[in-house]
C-alpha cells in the first residue's frame, strides 16, 4: 500500500514540476510577445509621423494612395493599442485573482486561530 501512495506522490510532483515549469514558459513567451507588440506600436507611429507631411504637400495632396497609407496607418496603432490592452487586462484580472485568493486564505487561517 505505501508503495502505491510513493508512487503516487513522484508522478504528483513530476506532473506539478512539468505544470509549473510549462506556466513559466508560457509567462515568458507572453511577456516576450507584449513587448514585441509595443516596439510593433511604436515602429508604426513613427511610419504614420512620416507619412502625415507627406500627405499634406501640394504635390500629393489628395492622392488616394497616400490617404489610404495614413488611415491605414492609424488604424493598424490602433490594433496594436487594442490587442496590448486586451492582453495586459486579462493578465491583470488574473493577478487580481490570485491575489484576492491568498487574501481570503490568510483571513481563514488567522480566523481559525484562538487568540490567548
Amino acid at each position: 500500500m505505501t508503495l502505491i501512495l510513493s508512487l503516487l506522490l513522484v508522478i504528483s510532483i513530476a506532473v506539478n514540476g512539468v505544470l509549473v515549469w510549462y506556466t513559466r514558459k508560457l509567462v515568458n513567451n507572453l511577456s516576450y510577445a507584449v513587448k514585441n507588440v509595443d516596439e510593433m506600436q511604436q515602429l508604426f507611429t513613427e511610419y504614420g509621423n512620416l507619412l502625415e507631411p507627406l500627405a499634406s504637400l501640394e504635390n500629393y495632396y489628395g492622392e488616394p494612395a497616400i490617404d489610404s497609407a495614413v488611415a491605414n496607418t492609424k488604424l493598424v496603432i490602433q490594433a496594436c493599442g487594442v490587442y496590448k490592452k486586451t492582453v495586459l487586462e486579462g493578465i491583470d484580472e488574473e493577478t487580481q485573482e490570485t491575489n484576492q485568493t491568498n487574501e481570503e486564505n490568510k483571513k481563514a487561517s488567522q480566523e481559525e486561530i484562538p487568540k490567548r
